[in-house]
């Protein structure tokens, strides 16, 4: 599930949870277009459903940049949760549009113990929704 990465001390930072046009007059931190990341098309994705141009944008050329950003309140970004987690400074709201969640799907063909191993690390460490 993506959530708002904000700074601790932002307006939003109490909210349990958030939509999108919640977000209308936030300057957005993306990960530059050219890149054209997953993530990227995601967010292009939600904003363009819930009919937001998001005028403020800001392009940041790395997800850590994009952290110190937001940490000294130079903008928000769409993220998943765990990303906030890497600072005491950041706050992640979960977003509750549509579409705001990708489910990982891990997929083996083999019978090998290593790969056994491996699927039951995943299953610890992530849930089915």
């Amino acid at each position: 599930m993506l959530h708002l990465v904000i700074e601790t001390a932002h307006p939003l930072a109490a909210s349990q949870r958030l939509f999108l046009h919640d977000l209308a007059e936030e300057r957005l931190l993306l990960q530059p277009a050219s890149q054209r990341t997953f993530l990227r098309r995601q967010v292009e994705t939600l904003s363009e459903c819930a009919g937001l141009a998001f005028p403020y944008s800001l392009e940041v050329p790395d997800i850590t940049s994009m952290l110190s950003f937001i940490a000294t309140g130079l903008g928000v970004a769409v993220l998943p949760a765990n990303v906030a987690q890497v600072s005491r400074d950041l706050v992640a709201v979960p977003l509750m549009d549509e579409n705001s969640s990708t489910p990982l799907t891990l997929v083996s063909a083999s019978e090998d113990t290593l790969v056994k191993e491996l699927e039951g690390l995943m299953q610890g460490h992530f849930s089915t929704i």
